[in-house]
């Protein structure tokens, strides 16, 4: 009989992985919208198209709305199957009826999912900045380690990510 630790891993796992999804959808919607809205209704439509897209299908929009860069591209694939086998098909992975090795795939998804999460809100860091809003930082003053840490050492980097925007 299992003990709590592998239920413990996947519960982490699965915070990440949302913390990782939304930012995924956020940066859909405010960094590459892949158009421009010109009204409320618009990006308001758009936002619940994304809500209710699943991860799969993000991935299809951003590889719509941007080239990435090759290595990005293969570390979001990757993450989208082991997300989904995690979620969705646990008890097909390849060692899951092993403590050990479930717990090794499950941690492995969480740092997939926090690799992801950082980038988002790299992306949407750099595009705060860029679009120039403020006080950001001070309505959030919970998240300024994490804000340092996105800044310091994620913000600058997303360049490697993306090859071009395409524009429709």
């Amino acid at each position: 009989m299992r003990d709590d630790s592998l239920y413990i891993e996947v519960g982490k796992a699965i915070q990440i992985i949302q913390l990782a999804d939304q930012a995924f959808k956020r940066v859909l919607l405010m960094v590459f919208p892949g158009k421009v809205f010109i009204d409320l209704e618009t990006f308001q439509k758009n936002d619940k198209i994304l809500d209710k897209a699943t991860l799969g299908r993000l991935v299809a929009i951003l590889k719509d709305r941007v080239v990435l860069n090759g290595g990005f591209e293969n570390v979001l694939n990757k993450y989208l199957a082991d997300r989904n086998s995690l979620i969705h098909n646990w008890n097909e992975i390849e060692g899951w009826d092993e403590e050990a090795k479930a717990i090794e795939f499950t941690v492995s998804v969480q740092k997939k999912a926090a690799y992801l999460c950082y980038t988002f809100m790299g992306f949407l860091r750099a595009w705060i900045d860029q679009v120039g809003i403020e006080g950001i930082d001070e309505q959030f003053p919970e998240g300024a380690p994490f804000f340092a840490t996105i800044d310091s050492e994620w913000k600058d980097m997303i360049n490697e990510f993306v090859e071009e925007t395409k524009t429709t």
